[in-house]
C-alpha cells in the first residue's frame, strides 16, 4: 500500500475521532453545579403551595386547597381530591434530591424526553413557587428534570408517576366513617317492616328489639352490611338531575346509620328497574308490512283468524346511584350531594338483605347433659 493513501486515511480517522471527541466531551465535574446535593424542590416552598397543577401532554389536573385545608380537583365538579394520592406524590417530589447536572446542550437535552410534563406548585395568587418539568427516566435510575424554562437537565432520585386526569384524583369516597363508629342501624325491607340494630359499644353484640322466638341474630350479616355502607365508593358521577339519576332516586332502599357520638346519616340505594315494553313495528319495516291490514300492492289482505302474539323488549336496568343525607347540615356530604349525582358498583345493591329472616337463625338447641344422656331406658 502506498504510504500517501495511507496518510491521508489516518489523518481522516484523526479528525473524525475529534469530532467525535467534543460532540462527547464530558460536562464539568457534578461539584461545580451548586445544586447538585440539593432536594428537587424546597420543602419551605411546597409549604406555602395552595395550588398544584400536573400536566402531561393533552390532560391537565388542578389540585386546590381551600380555607378548611381540603384538597379539591379543579376539572372535576370541584370534588374533594384524594388526600393520600396528593400526600404520596407531594412526598415523593419533596424528598428527592439531584445527584449530578447532565447537559446543557440542546442535541442532548432533545435525547431526553423533555415533553410537556410537568408538575408546578403555586401561591394562593397563582404565582409560580417551583416548575419541574420531567424528561424520560434514566437506564441506571432516577428521572431527567429540569426546572421551568432552564435549558439545563439534571438527574434527580425521583420516582414519580403523573396521573394528569383529573377524575383519577378525585376522592372516591362518600362516608368518612368506621364500621366500629356505628351505633345503630335501622335497615328497610322489600314488603316489610325495617329492622333496628343496636350496640353499647363497639365490638358489643348487636340486639334488636324484633327478635323472632326461638332465634338469634347472625352477627355477622350485621357487620358486613354496615361494612359495606360505609366503604361506598362512586364509580361515575352525573348531573344530580341526570334521567337516569331521578329515575334511581324513585326506587331506593335506605338505611340509617347512627354513630356513638350521635351523628345519623340516611344512604338510600337504587336504581331504575328492569323494564318489559311492547315491541312496536317501525312503519315501512318487515314487521310493519307483514301487521299491516293492506299490503303493498294496496289490496286488503283477509283477517287472520289467530292474531300472533306480541312481542317485548327488555329494557335494562339503570345504573346505581346512592344518595346519602346527614342530619347535621353542615356535614361535607350534603353539599357533595347537591352538587353531583353518584353511580355505585351493580354489586352495592344486588347484595341488599331481600328479607329480615336473612339477619336470623334458629337457636342452638343446649347440649343433653351427662346425666341424662347415660340414664338407662325406662329408668325414671
Amino acid at each position: 500500500m502506498k504510504l500517501k493513501p495511507l496518510i491521508v486515511f489516518v489523518s481522516a480517522l484523526a479528525v473524525l475521532s475529534i469530532i467525535v471527541f467534543v460532540v462527547r466531551r464530558p460536562e464539568a465535574p457534578a461539584s461545580a453545579d451548586a445544586r447538585v446535593g440539593a432536594p428537587v424542590v424546597e420543602a419551605a416552598l411546597i409549604e406555602q403551595a395552595t395550588k398544584l397543577r400536573i400536566v402531561d401532554q393533552a390532560n391537565t389536573v388542578t389540585l386546590t386547597r381551600g380555607a378548611d385545608d381540603s384538597w379539591r380537583v379543579e376539572e372535576y365538579h370541584g370534588l374533594r381530591a384524594d388526600f393520600s394520592k396528593l400526600a404520596q406524590l407531594v412526598s415523593s417530589v419533596a424528598e428527592a434530591k439531584i445527584t449530578r447536572f447532565v447537559s446543557a446542550r440542546s442535541e442532548i437535552l432533545s435525547r431526553l424526553d423533555f415533553g410537556d410534563r410537568r408538575i408546578e406548585f403555586f401561591t394562593t395568587n397563582d404565582r409560580s413557587l417551583a416548575m419541574l418539568v420531567l424528561g424520560k427516566n434514566a437506564d441506571t435510575g432516577g428521572r431527567y428534570i429540569k426546572f421551568g424554562d432552564e435549558s439545563r437537565a439534571y438527574l434527580a432520585n425521583l420516582n414519580v408517576w403523573l396521573d394528569a386526569v383529573p377524575k383519577n384524583w378525585a376522592d372516591t369516597r362518600l362516608l368518612s366513617l368506621k364500621p366500629e363508629d356505628v351505633a345503630h342501624i335501622e335497615i328497610s325491607l322489600p314488603n316489610e317492616k325495617p329492622l333496628t340494630f343496636s350496640r353499647e359499644k363497639a365490638g358489643d353484640p348487636w340486639t334488636t328489639a324484633e327478635l323472632p322466638e326461638n332465634r338469634s341474630i347472625v352477627e355477622t350479616k350485621i357487620s358486613a352490611l354496615v361494612s359495606s355502607l360505609v366503604h361506598l365508593r362512586f364509580s361515575e358521577t352525573t348531573a344530580p338531575d341526570d334521567e337516569a339519576a331521578v329515575a334511581a332516586r324513585a326506587h331506593t332502599r335506605s338505611f340509617r346509620l347512627t354513630t356513638f357520638d350521635g351523628a345519623a346519616y340516611t344512604v338510600a340505594l337504587g336504581r331504575k328497574p328492569e323494564e318489559k315494553k311492547l315491541k312496536t313495528p317501525e312503519p315501512g319495516s318487515a314487521d310493519f308490512l307483514k301487521n299491516s291490514p293492506v299490503n303493498p300492492d294496496g289490496s286488503v289482505k283477509p283477517i287472520e283468524p289467530k292474531p300472533e302474539l306480541p312481542e317485548f323488549e327488555t329494557i335494562p336496568a339503570g345504573p346505581v346511584y346512592v344518595f346519602i343525607t346527614a342530619a347535621d347540615e353542615k356535614e361535607p356530604v350534603n353539599e357533595a350531594m347537591r352538587q353531583r349525582a353518584y353511580q355505585v358498583s351493580e354489586y352495592s345493591f344486588t347484595s341488599l338483605p331481600q328479607g329480615a329472616s336473612e339477619f336470623f337463625e334458629e337457636k342452638e338447641k343446649p347440649a343433653a347433659s351427662a346425666e341424662t344422656s347415660e340414664a338407662p331406658a325406662g329408668e325414671s
